[in-house]
């Protein structure tokens, strides 16, 4: 099995330094999905009752592969915490008390903590990069299992030794694995689903995005989205935004990534 794994991860690096990367990888996409997806996912949907501190983090390849519905319907029947990057807002609605907040030197306590003190990692479409991690000593230093799913072989234990690699398109993938939960009835343990929900919410409960409302003199600039995201969250709004302090105020005091309309 880890032959089927570890051989196509291998050519892609080959045939990635020749020319044919766009033939290759999707080659190996197809490959990756009936012959890791079938097998390898299978196992994992067994061992959902075992690992119940499970904690998805979501990227822009979620975005990219159209793959919302599909991750929420699995976050929906597992009923674990989805965080994601930057990149990866809009992937899950703001709005749903299973998501966590932003990742990273940006994120918030809950979501940092949840990646951090989780035994699977759930890594969808998203790279480990820098901002996300910070260390990569520190961030390795946690026993978990990591699960990473990307259409980029390139991207996957790049920076961060995973112990399952799935390569393809990451909305096949996640077909691929409600099929593979329906098929064995995999469910998650409930009782020990409910401890890891209440840890978490013991690190939101320290409400690490608060400010100061009190001060009539000063206009904070997250009372200034907050107004005008509740003048406008019932109307077809997209929000764009440059990069920098203000972007990132922005994503922290409104549901601006509630339904993939942050630009």
């Amino acid at each position: 099995l880890w032959g089927a794994i570890v051989f196509p991860v291998i050519a892609s690096f080959y045939w990635d330094r020749v020319n044919n990367r766009a033939f290759v990888t999707s080659v190996l996409s197809a490959v990756m999905l009936f012959t890791i997806v079938r097998f390898e996912l299978l196992p994992i949907t067994g061992a959902i009752a075992v690992f119940f501190e499970i904690c998805a983090a979501i990227g822009g390849g979620v975005v990219l592969g159209n793959a919302a519905q599909e991750l929420r319907a699995l976050a929906d029947q597992l009923g674990f915490p989805v965080t994601n990057t930057l990149m990866g807002l809009g992937a899950y609605p703001a709005s749903d008390r299973k998501f966590l907040g932003m990742l990273g030197m940006h994120g918030t306590v809950e979501a940092n903590n949840a990646m951090q003190n989780c035994d699977v990692l759930l890594a969808v479409g998203a790279r480990f990069d820098d901002r996300v991690i910070g260390n990569v000593k520190h961030f390795g230093s946690v026993e978990r299992k990591i699960i990473h799913i990307d259409i980029d072989p390139s991207v996957i234990s790049k920076r961060v030794k995973v112990d399952v690699p799935i390569v393809g398109d990451v909305k096949d993938v996640l077909v691929e694995l409600l099929n593979a939960l329906n098929e064995s009835g995999g469910k998650p343990n409930e009782p020990a689903l409910a401890e890891w929900w209440k840890t978490i919410e013991g690190w939101r409960g320290r409400d690490c995005l608060t400010y100061d409302r009190g001060n009539a003199d000063v206009i904070k600039p997250q009372a200034v989205v907050e107004t005008l995201w509740n003048m406008t969250r019932n109307d077809d709004v997209y929000v764009t935004s440059d990069v920098g302090q203000h972007q990132i105020c922005l994503l922290y005091t409104s549901d601006a990534a509630d339904e993939e309309d942050s630009v």
